[in-house]
């Protein structure tokens, strides 16, 4: 089990992805109650969950996200654990070929506000990876709303995350933290970085060989590749899942991330029309406008808390958050067996200076709504690794630290 929880963080070193799951959490709670069954992580984020549940033999593995960055993640997860070392190390050639060629490919999406993110030196380079995966590696199906891989066999998902990483590499953004903003101190080791090399294209080989040699370390596991399901407004539709047995899942944090933001040029560079991406900000909890009876005495005790103080733009958000996970955790019920396993991974975030026990709030809702389940089990996780800044004046400076697991069970 710890071997598993290892590949599971050089995997995830390749590209970081904000709130992941605890590798040794994962690994430890798919091991108790998910061999062997069909498992659903409906909040699947970067997949970690799906990668666990493939290796300890889940008999089907489905994940849903809001973005469809997940079929990235999962493809690239995917092609990891099962291609050869040789498959691996091609990628790293055709990097190779593509920055050194001198041909010209059409890069989509690329904004004047996209470029202000970069050194005008590094723009060439980029327009190269990103023009060649579009014409040669994968593109965009509006219409089934995920990647279409021109050749079967090329590992296309590691190609994507690899671009991907030098992408923010070599902008101004900050590395450690997924939100984009504009940061002195990388604009002056990205200075130094492209001093210090023979040049742009050297510095990106440099960085993508980082990563395969980490990923040539791992073990191999010959696993099944786990469905994905990428724009998924699991509010509006029913669940594309039946008889499930198993949930785990850890959903948003209330305004702890704004995901869609944090992975906004992300998805334009791989090719997702804007207009798209426009929906996926408007569909995103806690930001979108949603009303839903919350069952929960507690829910109405915070929520009078905040409005005595007059914050008005915070009780929209605490408003459309617990509505929003009331009727996404009512209609993942629905879709689970007699007998499953329901795990939530949730933390308190501070709202208006007050601590909002969302695990209970939730807690009370759903058994208040759903006469067979019932809560058998509940533990704290500390949180050993943390992305903050130094110096937060907010109402939470430590960030979250600690998770609350709820196991519910669905009895007859």
């Amino acid at each position: 089990m710890q071997d598993i929880a290892i590949d599971l963080q050089i995997l995830n070193s390749a590209y970081y992805y904000p709130a992941r799951f605890n590798a040794n959490l994962i690994t430890s709670l798919v091991e108790r109650y998910c061999s062997g069954k069909i498992f659903l992580d409906p909040f699947a984020g970067s997949g970690s969950g799906l990668f666990v549940s493939s290796i300890m033999k889940a008999t089907e593995s489905y994940g849903l996200d809001l973005l469809p960055i997940i079929d990235v993640f999962v493809e690239y997860m995917y092609e990891a654990l099962n291609f050869g070392k040789e498959a691996i190390e091609n990628v790293y050639k055709c990097f190779k070929n593509v920055l050194r060629s001198n041909d010209i490919f059409k890069c989509h999406n690329l904004s004047e506000n996209i470029i202000s993110w970069y050194p005008r030196k590094v723009i060439p380079a980029l327009k190269k990876l990103w023009g060649f995966f579009h014409e040669n590696i994968a593109y965009f199906d509006k219409n089934k709303q995920t990647w279409i891989p021109y050749k079967e066999n090329f590992p296309w998902g590691l190609y994507a995350i690899l671009a991907l990483r030098v992408t923010r590499k070599f902008s101004y953004a900050d590395d450690s933290v997924a939100k984009y903003f504009r940061s002195k101190m990388k604009k002056r080791r990205l200075k130094i970085l492209l001093k210090n090399v023979n040049g742009v294209e050297d510095s990106i080989l440099n960085e993508i060989d980082v990563v395969i040699r980490r990923l040539n370390n791992l073990r191999k596991y010959n696993v099944p590749r786990p469905t994905t399901h990428g724009f998924v407004d699991i509010l509006e539709k029913d669940v594309p899942v039946k008889g499930v047995d198993c949930v785990i899942t850890s959903p948003p944090y209330l305004v702890a991330h704004e995901y869609v933001r944090s992975f906004k040029w992300d998805l334009l560079w791989l090719g997702v029309p804007h207009d798209l991406v426009m929906w996926l900000k408007k569909h995103e909890i806690p930001y979108r406008n949603f009303t839903y009876n919350v069952k929960s005495n507690l829910f109405n005790e915070y929520r009078e808390k905040i409005r005595s103080k007059g914050k008005q733009n915070l009780l929209k958000y605490y408003d459309n958050y617990f509505m929003s996970i009331s009727k996404a955790f009512d209609n993942i019920i629905e879709s689970l067996n007699t007998g499953a396993s329901l795990v939530l991974v949730l933390a308190n975030t501070t709202l208006a200076s007050y601590e909002i026990p969302i695990g209970e709030i939730l807690y009370e809702h759903l058994l208040n709504n759903h006469g067979n389940l019932r809560l058998v089990d509940k533990f704290r996780d500390a949180i050993r690794k943390r992305k903050l800044f130094k110096g937060r004046s907010n109402a939470n400076p430590n960030g979250v630290l600690y998770e609350n697991v709820y196991i519910y069970k669905i009895l007859k």
